[in-house]
Order: C-alpha cells, then sequence, then structure tokens
C-alpha cells in the first residue's frame, strides 16, 4: 500500500511541476511587437547590427547586412515605405490583427497590409537583377496584400530578423 501511494504522490509531483513550468513560460510570453528589444531593432537603421537582415528588403536601403543580397527578394519601395508600416505594426492604436507570442526561439507571422495600413495592398518590388553590392538595380512594381515577418531570439535578446513584402 505504501508503494501505491508514493506513486500516486510522485506522479501528482510531476504533473504539479509541469504545470508550473507551462504556467511559467505562458507568464512571460509577450507578444513579440511589445518587447523593446523588437521595436528597436525594427528599426532599419539599427537591425544590422542587432543580426537581423530587415534592409535586405529594403529598396535604396543604406546598408545591406553583410553577405546579403537582394536579388529576388520582394521590397518596401523606400525606408520611408518600411517605417510607415513597421511604426503602424507596432502601434496598438493602428494594428488591429492579431499578435504573435515570442515565447521560444522563433516566430513568424504573415501580416494582413489592410490591418496595418488600412488599405487593401502595398506596392513593393521584385528585384530581377542587382549590382556586385547586391543592391536592387531592375525590379518590378508589384502589389502586396501580406507582409512576412520573423522574430528570434539573437544575442540574448528578442529581435525582428526580418520583414518581407509577400501575397
Amino acid at each position: 500500500m505504501n508503494y501505491i501511494l508514493h506513486r500516486v504522490y510522485l506522479v501528482a509531483l510531476v504533473v504539479f511541476i509541469l504545470i508550473c513550468w507551462l504556467a511559467l513560460n505562458f507568464a512571460h510570453a509577450e507578444e513579440c511587437r511589445h518587447k523593446i528589444s523588437v521595436r528597436d531593432s525594427g528599426l532599419s537603421n539599427k537591425n544590422n547590427s542587432y543580426g537581423g537582415h530587415v534592409n535586405q528588403h529594403i529598396y535604396g536601403a543604406k546598408e545591406l547586412p553583410v553577405g546579403k543580397d537582394q536579388l529576388d527578394k520582394t521590397l518596401f519601395t523606400s525606408i520611408d515605405e518600411y517605417t510607415g508600416f513597421w511604426n503602424n505594426y507596432i502601434n496598438d492604436d493602428k494594428y488591429t490583427g492579431p499578435g504573435v507570442q515570442c515565447s521560444s526561439n522563433e516566430a513568424g507571422q504573415r501580416v494582413k497590409v489592410n490591418d496595418v495600413l488600412s488599405k487593401d495592398a502595398i506596392g513593393a518590388f521584385s528585384c530581377m537583377k542587382s549590382n556586385d553590392r547586391g543592391e536592387c538595380t531592375e525590379k518590378i512594381r508589384k502589389q502586396f496584400t501580406h507582409v512576412q515577418l520573423y522574430f528570434g531570439y539573437v544575442g540574448g535578446k528578442w529581435i525582428l530578423i526580418t520583414a518581407y513584402p509577400t501575397n
């Protein structure tokens, strides 16, 4: 009888520990866009230094991430166009869609342009040719209905890894 009671207590203890662990992990989960490091790393002029490659997807970006090329990528039409999207996305009064939780090592979110900019699509470029610095030199303008965002845990912080227009 003691053996059975001991096993019941052991199972109950394991279940209790598992519930506590899950509760702590979900309690620390937070929408990625609300994290200060994500907001900061989402700025075009800071993203490279955080380890992201947002600038690979911005036509006219001042500095591409090392080793990245814009060829065959979709690009925001300018830094201003990207910045407008990003500022609205991180603003609770402007972005009306669901958020993605930063609770593991990476998270992705496909965001409707209409939920961020109150229009059906965003004009962007598809890069057809790039120069030796990786900068897009030939492009086709298209309309995109979504923006794909990827977040990751890099260097002890959550950051915006990349963002690009998509359908």
